[in-house]
């Protein structure tokens, strides 16, 4: 007896089948990949946050944001088992004239895998996606988080041991993601501007809206986390001024009271390292006063 091979239509009513089946499995690949992203990018948060209380351990303060220009993340190499990298590095010469190779040297546990831009073209500098929390607004409420950037401000503290944290180390942020720039005007990658200097309130609202009605600022020498060897507002420190995965922008020309916004690729959330050395998802949809709460070392903004 002869054996019957399929009819056309059986083959397509297969095909379809087939297809059906690929359709309702892709998503759930693409969900796991995204979990174990999202896992691998928290261990990695979590190795800054424990190496930062080493470096506390020893030193009864946490690194330095203003030493000759080198980011905390230089200083915190010895403490995340790259020695020999920290070694390279000439700390008589500034940072800001430095334009060598350790500009492109990428750093695994500084990058997160859900942030595409970290393999970016290499004319782009290696990137860090774990900056510091700088508090919750610089032009109003001074330098009340953990790191501080200009001595100009109320609270400025260029050593902060933990023991000034006086809201309690799991209830102050200590690091959070932030998406890195790579090159385009895309949402959050881009830094925006007001058109003239605003009062905080006011800028505020103007930044929620900025990607709807003002053109991105200039990425010339603002490259949001890049080089991860660069201390400043836009490379490596972010702030509690708006929500996770909001606008960043500048305030007119004053750089230094702009809003710089954590955020990620991560669905609906950021991962936030605690001054405990925990690490927490924040929700998009998290109340802007528990946020700023949270960027106070204090607990109050």
């Amino acid at each position: 007896m002869k054996s019957r091979g399929l009819t056309l239509i059986e083959l397509l009513a297969v095909l379809a089948i087939i297809g059906v089946l690929i359709a309702l499995l892709f998503p759930a690949v693409q969900s796991a990949r995204e979990a174990a992203r999202r896992t691998q990018c928290s261990s990695n948060l979590r190795q800054v946050a424990l190496a930062m209380h080493a470096y506390e351990g020893v030193h009864r303060v946490l690194p330095n944001t203003a030493s000759n220009n080198y980011s905390f993340h230089v200083t915190l190499l010895p403490y995340l088992e790259q020695q020999a990298l920290w070694q390279q590095f000439n700390f008589a010469l500034n940072a800001m004239d430095y334009q060598g190779p350790l500009c492109y040297h990428r750093l695994p546990v500084y990058e997160c895998p859900s942030d595409a831009s970290c393999s970016a073209a290499p004319r782009l500098m290696a990137v860090t996606n774990y900056h510091g929390n700088w508090g919750t607004g610089n032009q109003k409420y001074g330098n009340n988080g953990i790191f501080s950037y200009h001595d100009d401000k109320p609270g400025y503290v260029p050593f902060l041991p933990l023991a000034a944290i006086t809201d309690g180390l799991s209830q102050t942020a200590l690091l959070a993601e932030v998406v890195a720039t790579d090159g385009s005007t895309r949402g959050r990658r881009a830094l925006w501007a007001t058109l003239a200097y605003m009062e905080f309130d006011d800028f505020t609202v103007y930044c929620q809206n900025a990607p709807f009605q003002s053109p991105p600022l200039s990425t010339s020498g603002m490259w949001r986390g890049r080089p991860w060897l660069y201390l400043g507002v836009n490379w490596n420190i972010y702030n509690h001024i708006l929500p996770p995965n909001q606008a960043s922008c500048s305030n007119g020309a004053v750089n230094a009271d702009g809003a710089y916004t954590s955020g990620s690729f991560h669905p609906g959330s950021v991962s936030v390292a605690m001054a405990d050395g925990s690490v927490q998802n924040m929700n998009d949809a998290l109340d802007i006063t528990a946020w700023r709460a949270i960027g106070s070392r204090a607990g109050d903004p």
